[in-house]
Parts: structure tokens; sequence; C-alpha cells
């Protein structure tokens, strides 16, 4: 699916998917966790798979097995990547939405 957007890089570490699609044509502009990228899945070293995470334009790069060292190479970039990642994470003021506002955004059953 995502090939079609971009055919070399994966979606958690692509400019196009997320700088493009998710930013600007969805419009999401809160806090954007990739996936865990110590999943076997993705090339390269931990610093190359931040490093590309953060520059596609994720928030916070998910490294959930391993070493405190290789922790350590994810959260050295965070302190000095994104000054938008505190906005990001702060909620959005409250819309007053009730349960009865919600349960009508969902699509309707056929029946």
């Amino acid at each position: 699916v995502y090939s079609a957007i971009d055919p070399e890089q994966p979606a958690t570490l692509s400019r196009k998917v997320v700088r493009h699609v998710f930013r600007k044509v969805i419009g999401f502009n809160r806090l954007l966790i990739t996936d865990d990228l110590s999943m076997k899945a993705l090339d390269g070293t931990y610093k190359e798979k931040a490093d590309l995470a953060y520059d596609a334009g994720c928030d916070i790069p998910l490294h959930c097995l391993g070493t405190l060292a290789r922790m350590q190479v994810f959260a050295a970039r965070a302190q000095v990547c994104h000054a938008n990642i505190a906005r990001r994470a702060t909620p959005p003021p409250s819309r007053g939405t009730s349960p009865q506002r919600s349960a009508s955004l969902l699509p309707s059953s056929s029946q």
C-alpha cells in the first residue's frame, strides 16, 4: 500500500508518508510515535533507524527491547531534535464531546 507513496522507505521512516500524508493531507498534528524500531523488519543500526524516524517527522521512536546503551541512542537524539514534542503531546482543549456525539461519529450499521 505505502509503496505507491514511497517505494524506498517503510511508512515509519518515510518523509513522504509522515510529513506529507499524515501531517499535511490528513492534518494530524498530535504526537506521533513509531512502531517498535527494534524489530527485525528494518535494516540499519539503531542510530540510523532513530535518525530516519526523526527526520521523517516522527516525534518519538519506540524501542521496546535492548540494552540501556541502545536506548540512550534514541534518547540522545530526542533531547536535541524536537521542540514540538511538548506542544504535540498536550491534549487539545475539550470540545464538549458527549457520548451521544461520539456515537454519532461511528459508521451506522446496516439493518
